[in-house]
C-alpha cells in the first residue's frame, strides 16, 4: 500500500456569511495543474484536474493543523467537498457554541491561517516522473490517480508543510522509492519496444525478399512451352 503523503497550499480560508445569515468556513485544499514549491529540495509536483476522478471520500476529516484533537468537521453531515476546474474546495457551516469553532473563526479574522491542505493516499502507479525539466532543476512528478482522500484542514503555516523538516524522511524515501520504480519500468519498456521494433523490421524485410516478384521460368514451364510449340508444328 501506498504512504500516506501530507501537502499544503498558502490559499487563505475564509468565514462567509451566507444570504440566510448563516456562516460558513471556506477553503481550496487542492490546486489542480499548478507546480507546487520545491519539495524535499529536489522535486516539484502537481495535481492533475483528473486526479480525483476514481478517489474515495467519502471518510473525510477536516483537522486544524491536522490535529486529531481539533476536529472541525466530517463527512458527509458537516463536511462538503467540490471538485471545480481550479480544485478541490471545501466548506463545512460555522458552529458558534463549538469551542473549536470560535478559536478557528478568531485565527481567521487575525489573518493566522494562510493556508490549507490535505493528506490523501495516490494509487500504486498513479505518478509519473520527468527529470529535470527545464532550468530550474528540480525532478517533476505529475499526481495523475489518488486513491483515497483523508483530511482537509485550515492551516497556520502551510509553506512549513512544503519543506524538508515539514516532510518526513519516510515520506520523501517512499517518494524517491516511486520515482526510482516508475524510472525503471520506462527503461524496460524502452528496451523492450526497441527490440519489438527491431524483430518487426527483419520480419518485413522477409516478406519483402520472399513477396518480390521474378522473372525466373521453372523447368517445368520451359517444357510446356516446347510441347506447345511441337504441336503446333505437326498440326501444320
Amino acid at each position: 500500500m501506498e504512504e500516506i503523503e501530507l501537502r499544503a497550499i498558502p490559499n487563505p480560508i475564509a468565514l462567509e456569511t451566507r444570504a440566510d445569515g448563516k456562516q460558513y468556513f471556506v477553503g481550496r485544499a487542492i490546486a489542480f495543474n499548478v507546480w507546487s514549491q520545491p519539495l524535499g529540495g529536489w522535486f516539484q509536483e502537481r495535481i492533475n484536474r483528473r486526479a480525483l476522478d476514481n478517489c474515495k471520500m467519502d471518510d473525510v476529516v477536516a483537522k486544524f493543523n491536522h490535529d486529531p484533537n481539533f476536529t472541525l468537521a466530517r463527512t458527509p453531515e458537516t463536511l462538503k467537498l467540490e471538485i471545480r476546474d481550479d480544485g478541490l474546495w471545501y466548506e463545512f457551516p460555522y458552529d458558534p457554541a463549538d469551542p473549536d469553532h470560535q478559536r478557528v473563526a478568531a485565527k481567521i479574522a487575525r489573518g493566522d491561517c494562510r493556508g490549507s491542505s490535505f493528506e490523501f493516499r495516490i494509487r500504486k502507479g498513479g505518478a509519473t516522473w520527468t527529470m529535470k525539466e527545464g532550468d530550474d532543476g528540480y525532478e517533476k512528478r505529475d499526481v495523475m490517480d489518488i486513491e483515497e482522500l483523508f483530511d482537509v484542514a485550515p492551516v497556520i503555516n502551510p509553506a512549513y508543510l512544503q519543506t524538508s523538516a515539514g516532510l518526513t524522511k519516510r515520506s520523501l524515501d517512499a517518494i524517491a522509492a516511486e520515482r526510482d520504480e516508475f524510472l525503471s519500468e520506462q527503461r524496460q519498456r524502452a528496451l523492450a519496444d526497441g527490440h519489438s521494433s527491431t524483430e518487426e523490421t527483419a520480419h518485413s524485410e522477409e516478406l519483402t525478399r520472399d513477396e518480390t516478384p521474378t522473372n525466373e521460368t521453372t523447368d517445368t514451364d520451359a517444357i510446356t512451352c516446347e510441347q506447345d510449340i511441337m504441336a503446333m508444328e505437326l498440326d501444320d
